[in-house]
Formats: structure tokens, sequence, C-alpha cells
């Protein structure tokens, strides 16, 4: 399932310098059935409002995925209307004013509701996850979380009653290494001019990118002087205040470095973006 441009951009803005995530009037999750695509933009317009939202639990994060624990049922009881067919779903948080769907997703089969049989989602048959640094490729080439980052995300937005909200980040570094590490902890530079850099401008805000991404893009330059070290294979981003690696870049080519240079990382060339 996909996450709307609702959760995307209260994700980005949580961890790259915007507003916060609030989970303030939500006290759990539902699922609606939809006859069409509600769109990144979280439309409501088709959703199936004679089954109603039906309550969903989700199990702790693993892997940078999270599953429902419960069986969901759409009861068909009193069902009258004909020709109507469900073709996608999505979880919504179940805010006391403000409802909004958080991710959607299209059903394997589209299903035409009969009331003669109600409507099942076994446990586990929901998945809702992130296609992080742990797969040899990123899905972008822009970014991709480290798996701890990517689980704290899904319990946060998707657990609301147990889990905790994350400290935003309000400093950040980068950091180069000249090899791929999954966690940002190997094949850092160590040379004599070397140290990470940090975002001294910040953050811009949130917006729309190509293929309907949304993207955070760094504000200002960026430049580590003189520097001896080469290549750079992956740069990593981090909240500075608490040590911790929030994204990294596996660079499709190897930077090499000429020594003696400097590395100069330009406005808005770091993009952080989630599809």
């Amino acid at each position: 399932m996909r996450f709307t441009d609702y959760a995307k951009d209260g994700v980005l803005s949580h961890y790259f310098g915007g507003g916060g995530w609030s989970n303030a009037g939500v006290t759990g999750m539902e699922v609606a059935l939809f006859s069409s695509d509600p769109t990144s933009a979280g439309l409501f317009t088709d959703e199936i409002t004679g089954l109603g939202r039906q309550s969903v639990t989700f199990g702790a994060a693993n892997q940078h995925v999270i599953t429902n624990t419960n069986t969901v049922t759409f009861s068909t009881s009193g069902w009258s209307a004909s020709g109507v067919v469900a073709t996608h779903l999505a979880v919504i948080n179940n805010h006391s004013s403000a409802p909004k769907i958080l991710s959607y997703g299209m059903l394997t089969n589209s299903i035409t509701i009969s009331a003669s049989e109600d409507i099942e989602i076994d446990i586990d048959g929901l998945a809702i996850g992130f296609d992080t640094n742990s797969i040899t490729q990123p899905v972008t080439e822009d970014y991709a979380f480290p798996d701890s980052v990517a689980d704290e995300v899904l319990e946060f937005v998707f657990r609301p009653s147990v889990a905790t909200i994350p400290a935003q980040p309000t400093a950040w570094e980068l950091s180069l290494h000249t090899a791929v590490s999954l966690d940002g902890t190997q094949h850092e530079w160590t040379g004599p001019n070397y140290s990470r850099q940090a975002f001294a401008s910040g953050w811009n805000s949130v917006a729309s990118a190509s293929g309907g991404f949304r993207e955070v893009t760094n504000n200002g330059a960026i430049t580590f002087v003189n520097q001896t070290e080469s290549p750079v294979a992956m740069w990593g981003v981090w909240d500075s205040g608490n040590n911790k690696l929030l994204t990294v870049n596996d660079l499709v080519n190897d930077l090499t470095v000429i020594s003696g240079s400097s590395v100069v990382f330009s406005d808005q060339s770091i993009s952080l973006s989630i599809d």
C-alpha cells in the first residue's frame, strides 16, 4: 500500500525541518473500501459508505513492514444496491473531527458486493511498508531510510495508541562514505580535513516532485573543503543532536575526488523523497 501525500508530507516534515507529526485526536485506525482509486490526494469521494469503516489494529513493525493483527470484516447484511464493485481500500486514522487517509492500494481482485457474502481481510492480509536501504539498490536513488527509521515511522503513523513519536531533529549533518554502509557506521571518510558538514540553512519545505513523489531538498550549498579522500560512494544525513542516521544515498556512480579539492553539494541537490 502507498502513502498518501498527507502521510508523506507529515513524515518528511517531521524529520526534516517542518511541522511535527501529531496524533492528537487519533485513537486508532480504520479500513474502508472504495469503488475507485482514492489517489495520493486521499480522496473520500468514492468510499463505499454503505459498508462502514472497520477497525484495524497493527502489530509491531518488523523489517520495515507492518501488518494487521485482527480479522477485518465488512458485513453485507441488508445490502440491497446492485452493481457496486470494490476496487481499492484505504487505511484511515479515526480522528475525532478530521479523519485522514494514510495509505491506500488496489485490491488484488475486484469484489462485486453482494448481501450473500461478507468481505474479510485475514490477519496479516493487510501490509504496509517501506522500501529501504536493506534492498541491494533503493527504489529511488535519491534516498532510502535505514530499517530502524522505517520501522519507527510505521509505528508512530499506524500505531498511535502505543507508539511514541520521536523528537524532531533540529540540526542535521552530511557524512561521506567510500563504500555502502547499511547503517551508516562503516566506511565513513577519515581524512585529516574531513568532518561531517552541517545543513547550515536547513531544508526547503516539502514540495511535489516528478513521478508523484513528495520531497524535501537542502536549503543552501554544503561544502567539504580541501579533501584528501576518495571516492564518494554514499552519503548520509544525520540528526546531529542525537547522532542518528536518518537517510542515505547509494550513488549510482561513485564520485572520484582529486586530493586537495572540495566536494560541493549545491542548493537543492540533496533530494529526500517518498513515492
